[in-house]
């Protein structure tokens, strides 16, 4: 992962309850007296979308493709849904079969083998 990836949630908190908390406060209460209140309500929509797309590119660059990469490093496996779920035990049903199917072939040639 690179070293922003590592950083970036701590910075996002902690301008999100310290500036926003705090600053946040005093900056609109300005902006609100100087410009009114339909500026300053598109203003803070407007970096609101911003904050937004920043966000939405740090977690895709930073978390894209975490899931493989997060299994590998931690052990755990993702929680699979109820059509993986079905999926995989069809599999093993199939692999079972299969396996007990060779088991049956390969007896059958060791009796025809011990008979000749």
């Amino acid at each position: 992962m690179h070293l922003i990836c590592y950083y970036f949630p701590g910075i996002l908190q902690g301008v999100f309850w310290g500036l926003g908390n705090g600053g946040g406060t005093v900056i609109s209460g300005l902006v609100y007296d100087k410009f009114g209140p339909q500026i300053t309500f598109r203003a803070f929509g407007v970096a609101g979308l911003v904050v937004l797309v920043v966000f939405v590119i740090v977690q895709r660059f930073c978390y894209g493709e975490q899931d493989n990469e997060n299994e590998a490093e931690t052990g755990y496996e993702a929680v699979a849904s109820e059509e993986e779920e079905e999926e995989r035990n069809e599999g093993k049903e199939k692999n079972e079969e299969e396996e007990k199917e060779s088991d049956e072939i390969q007896v059958e040639k060791n009796i025809d083998e011990k008979g000749k």
